[in-house]
């Protein structure tokens, strides 16, 4: 697998040409004043898991709790109401 270094000038003008060789599994990165900021590579199936892999992955990693029970709810919360302004109105007045 190649790995090209272009500028971003450079990638605007030929982004179609760029990404039809990382199409074919080149690796491209981007630079911004002679500095690397991306890299640009193909995704390749094998590489992204299904979402269920994924939240597992995350759960068991502690980043999120899963639910207990996969219900759904029936009905939405009824929304409260509340009295005075309406809150579009009191954001303009807070910025006058």
């Amino acid at each position: 697998m190649g790995t090209k270094t272009i500028g971003i000038r450079d990638l605007k003008a030929n982004i179609s040409k760029y990404l039809k060789e990382v199409r074919e599994g080149k690796e491209i990165k981007v630079s911004y004043r002679g500095k690397e900021i991306a890299l640009i590579t193909p995704l390749h199936k094998d590489r992204i898991p299904d979402e269920d892999t994924l939240l597992i992955a995350l759960a068991n990693s502690g980043k999120i709790l899963l639910p207990s029970s996969k219900k759904r709810l029936k009905k939405l919360p009824k929304r409260k109401k509340f009295s005075g302004m309406p809150f579009s109105e009191a954001v303009i007045e807070d910025r006058r």
